[in-house]
């Protein structure tokens, strides 16, 4: 798998807090490339797909725009990273 692309609400609600899964998960496939932009994904949502990041080394393209991580979901990414 090169590519995911859940643009749009794919991911809404308490699906965020399983983002982290579909990451980890996505590491055996060798993803190059995640666009979740329009998610409406706040801190929690950013913290979970954080804890994904820390273990999929794989990912070289993370599109997080029009989201709602704020500077608190920032600093989980940016940890991860």
């Amino acid at each position: 798998m090169r590519s995911i692309i859940g643009e749009s609400a794919i991911f809404y609600g308490e699906k965020h807090a399983e983002l982290d899964k579909h990451v980890k998960r996505a590491e055996g496939n060798s993803m190059k490339n995640l666009i979740l932009s329009g998610n409406q994904i706040g801190p929690e949502g950013a913290q979970s797909l954080a804890e994904g990041l820390k273990v999929n080394t794989s990912l070289k393209t993370l599109d997080l725009f029009s989201n709602k991580i704020g500077s608190e979901g920032a600093q989980y990414l940016a940890e991860a990273l």
